[in-house]
């Protein structure tokens, strides 16, 4: 992100959004995804990327929650990113395979 916020995922699916200044909580958004195990945020902060031990990476828009897109993994899944243009995205799993996605049709200004 742009520095001033910070992402956070717990065990129940709850995604916190935190002021990287103050520590404090802005936002908290319950995404329903059990098993999350990672999150990120596009450079843009209009995108979270979410990946789950279940084997399913997810991109959903940072303000309503909505699914933008949904990718099979082959398992489960530990860990994802966005690049810094902010829509190709990656992700890897346990057995150390790496996805790269390419968000067609999201630019900057998403």
């Amino acid at each position: 992100t742009d520095g001033k916020m910070i992402i956070s995922v717990d065990a129940h699916g709850n995604v916190q959004l935190w002021d990287s200044e103050t520590y404090e909580e802005l936002r908290s958004v319950d995404f329903d995804i059990r098993n999350m195990s990672s999150c990120a945020f596009s450079y843009d902060n209009n995108l979270i990327a979410i990946a789950d031990s279940d084997g399913f990476f997810q991109i959903k828009t940072a303000d309503n929650n909505d699914r933008v897109a949904i990718y099979p993994a082959i398992g489960p899944l530990t860990c994802c990113d966005f690049n810094s243009r902010g829509f190709d995205v990656c992700c890897g799993d346990k057995a150390g395979n790496f996805y790269l996605f390419s968000l067609m049709g999201f630019g900057s200004n998403h």
